[in-house]
C-alpha cells in the first residue's frame, strides 16, 4: 500500500513521519518527534511521567534499549534522537 501524495514546504520542523506496515495487513503513518518538540507538546506536565503514560498507553514505541526514545537514522540525515509516536494519538482509526 503506497501512502497518500502531498508535496509541502516543511517550515519548523518537529520531526517527520514514515509510512510503515501496521501488522495487520495495512499500512500507516509513524511520526518522529524530535526532543524539543516532544518537550512543548508536554509543556506544563511531569516529562518522564508523560512519556510512561504514553507507552503504557501503546501509543509511544520505546526504543530497543528500554528508553521512550528512539535513535533512527532519517533518509540524507545523520542519527537522530527522536520519540516515535502512533498515528493513533491523534484519533486516526485508518479509515482515511
Amino acid at each position: 500500500m503506497l501512502p497518500p501524495l502531498e508535496r509541502s514546504r516543511t517550515i519548523n520542523r518537529a520531526g517527520w513521519r514514515r509510512w510503515v506496515a501496521d501488522g495487520t495487513g495495512g499500512a500507516c503513518w509513524l511520526y518522529y518527534i524530535l526532543p524539543s518538540a516532544m518537550r512543548e507538546a508536554l509543556a506544563g506536565l511531569d516529562f518522564r511521567a508523560s512519556l510512561k503514560v504514553l507507552v503504557r498507553r501503546d501509543l509511544l514505541i520505546p526504543g530497543s534499549s528500554g528508553r521512550s526514545s528512539q535513535t533512527p537514522i532519517p533518509p540524507g540525515h545523520p542519527k537522530a534522537r527522536v520519540y516515535a509516536i502512533r498515528s493513533s494519538i491523534l484519533g486516526d482509526d485508518g479509515s482515511a
